[in-house]
């Protein structure tokens, strides 16, 4: 009997077991990775629907609609004189600068929380392209269309190549 294959392993058993665990552990990597890139995106799902829920508290309110039904950050300038102060018993604002305080509020939190971020809120009839097959940012500003909010913001993961990401979360408010 030849005692050199019995006393061990081989150098080819190990190389196939080596293979075979490093095959397994960049399968779990990747599902480390993808959690990862799930968790994320949940984390700005919330930051945008809690966004999304506060723009829609504001349209509730008896001078809310008419101060915001039209408006989106992208023709927001960042030179803009800051808003009036409206935060505190001594503020004494009137409707249109709590508008601004408000819409102002909105879109830093926006931009704090979500990388280039977009907010639209206006009147639409059809927020969906149904040939790009995504939400549209277009409106058709219909008065007699639902209050729509569109929020988008770039994926990290894989930056977009065009200027602005499609919204990604759109949450109507009114009759549909």
């Amino acid at each position: 009997m030849n005692s050199i294959n019995t006393r061990g392993f081989g150098l080819l058993e190990v190389l196939t077991a080596l293979t075979v665990l490093s095959v397994g552990v960049l399968g779990v990597v990747a599902l480390q990775l993808h959690t990862a890139r799930i968790s994320q995106d949940t984390h700005y799902r919330t930051i945008a629907l809690q966004l999304a829920s506060d723009v829609a508290e504001h349209l509730g309110q008896p001078s809310g609609t008419r101060h915001a039904a039209s408006w989106d950050s992208a023709s927001h300038s960042d030179s803009e004189p800051p808003a009036a102060d409206c935060f505190g018993s001594r503020a004494h604002c009137g409707i249109d600068e709590m508008a601004a305080f408000e819409r102002q509020g909105w879109l830093q939190r926006l931009h704090a929380g979500l990388p280039g971020a977009r907010l639209r809120v206006c009147h639409d009839r059809q927020p969906w392209d149904t040939l790009a097959m995504q939400p549209r940012w277009a409106c058709d500003d219909d008065l007699n269309a639902a209050i729509w909010i569109k929020i988008g913001w770039q994926d990290q993961a894989a930056p977009s190549v065009h200027a602005a990401a499609p919204p990604r979360l759109l949450l109507p408010i009114g009759a549909l």
